[in-house]
C-alpha cells in the first residue's frame, strides 16, 4: 500500500499518496518562486548584520564601563538581547536562506556560532531533524531534555536528579527553561567528546575559544561579583 500523507486546509482533510504529495509540493514551490518569495535580499542582511553586531559589541563595551548595579543589569540585558539576534543568522544560514551557495551560508553559520560558543554543524543537523520530525518523541532532538519527560516511558527511564526534576516539571519547567542557552553551550562539549570523528580540528578549536571567552572572559575582565550578575541576568 503506498504511503499516504494527510494535508489539512481548514476543516478539509486530504489523503495524498507519495506521488501526489510530491506533485503538489513541486507545484507549490513553482508558485512560491514565481512570486519572488524565495529571492535573496542581500541588502537586508547587510543592514541587519551591521545593526546586530554593532549592538552586540557596543553592549559589551557598555557592560565593561558599567559600575552600578542597575547599569550592569541593563547592559547584561542588552548583551543577551543582541546575542539572541545573532542566533537568527546561523538559523537562516542553516536553512540556506541568506546565500544561494551552501558554502557561503556555512561560513556565516560558523562565524556567527563562534560568538555564542555554539557548534554550527551539531546545531544544523539537530535543527534539520527537528523540522523532519517536529515534536515527535524520540525523533525530535528539540524535546530531548534530561530534566523533562514527555511521556511515561521517559519518566521511568530517568534516574537520580533527572527523575526528581521530571516529577516536579510542572513547577520547574519555566525556571529551568531559562537556562536553555547555557545548556546548549555545554551540550557541545559532550558532543565533541562523544562524536570526536564527526568534527574537524578547527571546529573544535573554534568552539574551545568561544566557550572560553564566554565562561572565563567575564570572570577575568569583570571580577567575580560583576561577572556573577552578568551570568545570572544574561543567561
Amino acid at each position: 500500500m503506498p504511503k499516504q500523507y494527510i494535508a489539512r486546509a481548514g476543516r478539509t482533510t486530504l489523503k495524498l499518496s507519495l506521488v501526489e504529495g510530491t506533485k503538489a509540493y513541486v507545484q507549490l514551490k513553482r508558485e512560491v518562486e514565481a512570486e519572488g518569495i524565495l529571492d535573496r535580499d542581500y541588502f537586508y542582511y547587510v543592514k541587519l548584520f551591521l545593526f546586530v553586531f554593532s549592538g552586540f559589541f557596543l553592549s559589551w563595551f557598555i557592560l565593561f564601563l558599567s559600575t552600578s548595579f542597575i547599569a550592569i543589569i541593563l547592559s547584561s540585558i542588552l548583551v543577551a538581547f543582541f546575542a539572541v539576534q545573532i542566533t537568527g543568522f546561523f538559523h537562516d544560514a542553516g536553512h540556506r536562506a541568506i546565500f544561494k551557495s551552501s558554502k557561503y551560508n556555512d561560513i556565516v553559520g560558523y562565524f556567527t556560532c563562534f560568538f555564542l560558543a555554539y557548534t554550527y554543524k551539531k546545531w544544523r543537523v539537530n535543527h534539520n531533524r527537528h523540522h523532519a520530525n517536529p515534536n515527535e518523541e524520540d525523533m525530535d532532538p528539540d524535546i530531548e531534555r534530561p530534566m523533562f519527560s514527555f511521556n511515561n516511558d521517559q519518566m521511568k527511564s530517568k534516574k537520580g536528579i533527572w527523575k526528581t526534576l521530571s516529577q516536579l516539571q510542572l513547577y520547574t519547567y519555566y525556571p529551568i527553561g531559562t537556562l536553555t542557552a547555557i545548556y546548549a553551550q555545554l551540550a557541545n562539549i559532550f558532543y565533541f567528546v562523544k562524536e570526536p570523528r564527526k568534527t574537524k580540528y578547527w571546529e573544535k578549536l573554534l568552539f574551545a575559544v568561544g566557550i572560553t571567552l564566554w565562561i572565563l572572559g567575564p570572570l577575568a575582565v569583570f571580577g567575580l561579583t560583576k561577572a556573577s550578575i552578568f551570568y545570572l541576568v544574561a543567561y
